[in-house]
């Protein structure tokens, strides 16, 4: 019931900016809602981690709300518990775009989400899990996507859940798409996203030229999520490549 209220109280039309911040994200933080600012985009909430970073972005004027927990300082594992928050913000009912705090909204991509898919989600940079990348010729980056609070999307989650084990939640992602849609049930778009279909399942996985990974940002570019190999590197690099306009 608290989430329920903190979540009609940040969302806009049944949609919420979802994300996720810890000690050591705290400017990486500002720098991510600036962005927003900018583009008048008010319906966010970025769940604190702990105590210190939810009255640091407090303290700035910042959406937050607490949930105690642990954000891996790397991929691999340890990603279990923000697959279910991310599942307890789907049970409140609401529209979610999750966001990584090192994106870079360039223009507001409201638009590109509809309530016709269950989700709409980015592509990954590094091809991972390669398994998944083999069988489709690529793979689902949930560092920026939007879930509908559709049966298909919970039961994804909660199917994810049941293991009793730290996971990386980009593989388990996509192996779980994967094991229900193979590659004659994937469409290509003239804006160069992708359809994947199944039974139940509607997604789109919009084109690297509108979530950009490699950094050849263009006019077409919404969303710049650079690969980030080490979190001490994010602010020099957003700063090295223009990006950062808190300061």
């Amino acid at each position: 019931m608290v989430l329920k209220t903190e979540v009609e109280k940040y969302a806009k039309n049944e949609l919420l900016v979802v994300s996720f911040c810890n000690k050591l994200y705290k400017r990486i933080a500002l720098n991510w809602v600036a962005h927003l600012k900018k583009l008048h985009i008010k319906n966010y909430v970025i769940v604190s981690t702990d105590k210190e970073t939810e009255s640091f972005l407090l303290d700035h004027e910042v959406n937050t709300l607490y949930m105690k927990g642990i954000i891996p300082r790397q991929s691999g594992g340890g990603w279990s518990w923000r697959t279910e928050q991310l599942l307890k913000f789907l049970n409140c009912d609401c529209r979610i775009i999750h966001s990584d705090l090192d994106t870079v909204w360039l223009k507001n991509p409201f638009h590109l989400i509809s309530k016709n898919y269950d989700a709409v989600v980015s592509r990954d940079l590094g091809q991972f899990p390669k398994d998944v990348n083999d069988k489709w010729g690529f793979c689902i980056c949930p560092g920026w996507m939007y879930l509908t609070p559709t049966f298909a999307i919970k039961s994804m989650f909660t199917s994810i859940l049941q293991k009793k084990m730290k996971f990386d939640d980009q593989e388990q992602i996509n192996k779980y798409l994967c094991s229900l849609i193979s590659k004659k049930d994937i469409v290509e778009l003239i804006d160069e996203s992708t359809e994947l279909r199944s039974s139940h399942l509607n997604i789109k996985v919009l084109g690297n030229n509108i979530i950009e990974r490699y950094g050849y940002v263009t006019d077409y570019c919404y969303v710049y999520h650079p690969h980030m190999r080490k979190n001490a590197d994010c602010e020099t690099r957003l700063k090295k490549e223009g990006f950062w306009i808190y300061d």
